[in-house]
């Protein structure tokens, strides 16, 4: 059964959507909680300061945050085309929407994810129906064929996708590393990756480092208040 997710108005990528995130943990950052390995992260402690600095001084935060790179420029700009390719190609779902920030109630509403896409079983499913997500990545040939060749969900999004299905109380999600060199040559090139992803010990040992992960959280914000 899906805790209460909550799911904040505001498109991806916006003023209104980074604020929304602030102090909160993120998808994109599990990794600095729990580690593919499913060990907890030895940077957990530097995430949970960053994280408090966010809520006390957000304007400190914002100063030289992440802009993006050629990597997710190039995601920005062909996510729509990969999306679509995936509804044709790999999915029986009936429709996928771009997801607004979410939060969980398991959570206290403190972790959080931004699906790419999520899946839906028809045109007027309303926005808690979904049934599955899509995560959508845009990785050079050189990463694309290790994908390729090891066929299975890269160690540097393990965290991201299952920590989003825990967010969004899935049991499955898909994973899409898609060629868009192939759109620039005429078809021509390496195949996309797409692997479905389901909810297993990892996905359980991530889940377990969250919580943990909010408790310290929780009780670093209250030794804060407390020299107030």
């Amino acid at each position: 059964m899906k805790s209460k997710v909550v799911f904040y108005e505001a498109e991806q990528g916006t003023e209104e959507w980074f604020r929304h995130r602030m102090y909160k943990a993120t998808a994109s950052n599990f990794n600095r909680i729990c580690t593919a390995k499913g060990a907890f992260s030895k940077q957990s402690l530097a995430y949970i300061d960053e994280l408090i600095l966010e809520a006390y001084q957000p304007m400190y935060m914002s100063m030289g945050g992440f802009e993006g790179n050629e990597d997710t420029r190039r995601g920005n700009a062909y996510e729509e085309v990969a999306s679509s390719w995936f509804f044709n190609q790999c999915s029986d779902a009936v429709v996928g929407r771009e997801a607004s920030f979410a939060t969980s109630e398991e959570f206290n509403h403190l972790v959080g994810c931004s699906a790419d896409q999520l899946i839906y079983p028809s045109m007027v499913s309303s926005i808690g129906d979904y049934t599955g997500g899509l995560e959508i990545k845009c990785p050079k040939p050189e990463v694309l064929i290790k994908y390729l060749r090891e066929g299975v969900l890269p160690d540097a999004y393990k965290a991201q996708v299952h920590g989003t299905m825990i967010v969004l109380g899935l049991k499955e999600y898909n994973f899409l590393a898609f060629n868009t060199f192939v759109q620039e040559s005429d078809g021509v090139g390496l195949p996309h990756f797409c692997i479905k992803v389901e909810w297993d010990e990892y996905t359980e040992t991530l889940n377990k480092a969250l919580h943990s992960f909010i408790e310290e959280y929780d009780r670093a914000l209250k030794n804060i208040k407390s020299n107030f």
